[in-house]
C-alpha cells in the first residue's frame, strides 16, 4: 500500500466505515490549509462543515485508484435528510503525507 493510500484511506474510513465518524482521526489526516472546489478552507472548518452536514447510512466504496500522490474515490451512500441514495466522486491530493487537495462531483438534486 501506498503512502497516499494509507492517507486517504484513513482519512475516508474516519467518516464513512461503520459506527460514528471519528473526527478526531480525520483531522489528523488534513493539511492545516485545503484547497477546496469553493476556495480554501481551513482543515478545523472543514471537519466543522462535515460534522454539521446530514448523516449519511450506508455508505459504500464502489471504487477507487491511486497514483503517486493522487487518489479518485467513488462511493455511495443514503442522505439521511431526504432518503436520497447520492453517489460522489471524489480526486484527493496528498502533499507531505496529509489529504491537502479535495475536488468532489456531489449530484445537486441528492443534496436538497
Amino acid at each position: 500500500m501506498s503512502n497516499t493510500e494509507a492517507v486517504v484511506m484513513r482519512y475516508w474510513n474516519s467518516w464513512h466505515e461503520g459506527g460514528e465518524p471519528d473526527w478526531a482521526t480525520m483531522r489528523s489526516c488534513l493539511a492545516d490549509d485545503l484547497d477546496m472546489d469553493a476556495g480554501p478552507m481551513s482543515a478545523d472548518a472543514f471537519v466543522e462543515m462535515c460534522q454539521q452536514g446530514a448523516p449519511w447510512t450506508g455508505v459504500t466504496m464502489i471504487d477507487s485508484l491511486f497514483a503517486d500522490d493522487r487518489a479518485a474515490l467513488i462511493y455511495e451512500g443514503t442522505n439521511t435528510a431526504n432518503g436520497k441514495l447520492v453517489r460522489v466522486g471524489e480526486i484527493i491530493t496528498v502533499v507531505d503525507g496529509k489529504v491537502a487537495r479535495l475536488r468532489a462531483a456531489i449530484p445537486e438534486a441528492a443534496l436538497s
